[in-house]
């Protein structure tokens, strides 16, 4: 349910911060270009959380050990649960061992996309900020 509620709260402000950013570029620029920026992270990251979300819905029931996201491994067969880590953003397979893996069922592109699409937001507005101090 969590994730569930993670994926609408990411949809939401993934649009509204679309919508806002496009106004904002064409009103004044850069820090449109931030907002977008900072959609971009926020859109890459809840697609990831999608995955997580499909991961996550084969758990429980007869054909649940190993769990479905698990099984691609050779170590499927010593999987006794999985979990979930929201940063960064994986499905990890628990051993009966101790150990544990992570699945691949979020893309690979995800995890450093929405990172760098972030901080590189961050850092613009922190540019924009400075530039709109020294303006008279």
């Amino acid at each position: 349910m969590l994730v569930l509620s993670a994926l609408a709260v990411g949809i939401i402000g993934t649009i509204v911060l679309t919508v806002k950013g496009i106004r904002a570029t064409a009103a004044s620029g850069p820090r449109g270009l931030v907002l977008l920026g900072f959609a971009v992270g926020l859109g890459l990251y809840t697609w990831g959380l999608f995955f997580v979300m499909l991961a996550d819905a084969g758990n429980g029931g007869a054909d649940s050990v190993p769990p479905p996201s698990c099984r691609n491994d050779s170590r499927a067969l010593h999987v006794t649960s999985t979990d979930i880590s929201f940063v960064p953003l994986r499905v990890e397979c628990r051993l009966a061992s101790g150990g544990q893996y992570s699945s691949d069922d979020v893309p690979g592109y995800v995890n450093p996309g929405a990172f760098g699409a972030a901080l590189a937001s961050t850092l613009a507005a922190v540019l924009v900020k400075a530039r709109d101090r020294q303006s008279p």
